[in-house]
């Protein structure tokens, strides 16, 4: 049964895991965890990974599919800092799985695609409404014109008219 053997972090005095059972404090500040692939080690994980972690990896390597499944969680709320965090780990650690940078360009990529296409939108409604606007504006002037005409043929009908008389 694979273990991994993790311990307070500077300026932590205790930390406890419902789904793990794992209870550490300044009396017995090392643990080893045993786990299996049933095991939830999605406290441990946020443990580590956290910007402000509770928890040094000290041995041992953790299943890939627990640290997948909470960068999946918090990737998109906290890339960067969990980005930072992994690397920190990793460098402290030869036993910590790697990050993939490819991925994170790739949800920056994205994001950057969306705002794009957002700010493309806004544009054409913005031309959408400044044409709408000239179009309007042309109309009113057409019939203020229109209403002018009227004016002045009304005034020479009246003219006309009372020159007959």
């Amino acid at each position: 049964m694979p273990e991994i053997k993790v311990g307070l972090a500077q300026g932590k005095v205790s930390f406890f895991d419902p789904k793990t059972n794992t209870y550490i404090t300044l009396d017995n500040p090392v643990q080893k965890i045993k786990f299996d692939d049933n095991t939830d080690l999605s406290g441990i994980c946020h443990a580590l990974f956290s910007q402000r972690p509770a928890l040094v990896l000290y041995e041992g390597k953790l299943p890939q599919a627990a640290i997948d499944a909470w960068k999946a969680k918090y990737d998109l709320k906290g890339l960067q800092m969990a980005k930072q965090r992994a690397d920190e780990i990793q460098a402290k650690s030869a036993d910590v799985v790697t990050q993939n940078i490819n991925k994170a360009e790739e949800v920056k990529m994205e994001a950057m695609a969306i705002e794009n296409e957002k700010e493309v939108e806004t544009i054409e409604q913005d031309d959408e409404k400044e044409t709408e606007e000239v179009e309007t504006a042309e109309k009113d002037d057409e019939k203020e014109e229109n209403k002018q005409e009227e004016k002045k043929t009304s005034r020479k009908r009246k003219s006309k008219a009372a020159d007959e008389e």
